[in-house]
């Protein structure tokens, strides 16, 4: 699925990923391509995230980011995303608004 069919709901994941470190953002875009649906999408995102959160280690070395972000601080922001990807998981898709396709490309 590409990131325009995620609900407005969904697709907010994303910019708050992008607040915290592109790499993040580009990470969970690739994912969304290779799933089927938004909630298939929004659960592998929250064990990513929430893994991530818990470990950033790898994930500062395979971007070469050790040097530019705060391991704690990132943490911590990552856990904020996990539990905002949760509280969406709890939403029915039809109470998560529209796409982005449909906003805007329609």
């Amino acid at each position: 699925m590409d990131t325009n069919d995620l609900t407005e709901k969904a697709f907010e994941s994303l910019l708050i990923a992008e607040e915290i470190d592109h790499m993040v953002t580009v990470s969970l875009g690739v994912m969304c391509t290779r799933l089927s649906s938004e909630d298939d999408f929004l659960r592998e995102a929250f064990r990513y995230v929430k893994a991530l959160s818990e470990n950033p280690r790898n994930f500062f070395e395979n971007w070469g980011l050790a040097d530019c972000l705060d391991s704690q601080v990132f943490s911590f922001k990552m856990k904020n995303l996990s539990n905002y990807i949760q509280e969406v998981i709890a939403i029915p898709i039809e109470d998560r608004g529209v796409t982005r396709e449909e906003k805007y490309y329609r």
